[in-house]
Formats: C-alpha cells, structure tokens, sequence
C-alpha cells in the first residue's frame, strides 16, 4: 500500500486482479507477498486494526 499509495480497498483490488491475471487463489497471491516481505522473521507485523 505504501509502495502504490493507496487505501486498502484499492490493494484489495490489485490482489483481486493479480489473482486472476495469474491464474491462482488470492490466499496464494498474498501469501507469496508476504513471504517475500518477512523474510528474515517469524511472523507478519500488520497495522490494521481488526
């Protein structure tokens, strides 16, 4: 979000389209982001709230 200043909504969006684009799950797409961004630590640091 930072990197493509935008909200969430529009993040949603562009997993929502990377999802179809590259024909997998958006479980998997996120996941694959996520893991390339801790790389090094135990856990995901989210700032949203719940």
């Amino acid at each position: 979000m930072a990197q493509n200043e935008c909200n969430q909504g529009e993040a949603f969006e562009m997993l929502l389209r990377a999802s179809q684009n590259r024909n997998q799950k958006l479980h998997d797409v996120a996941w694959g982001i996520l893991n390339g961004r801790t790389a090094g630590r135990e856990t995901a640091i989210s700032h949203f709230e719940d």
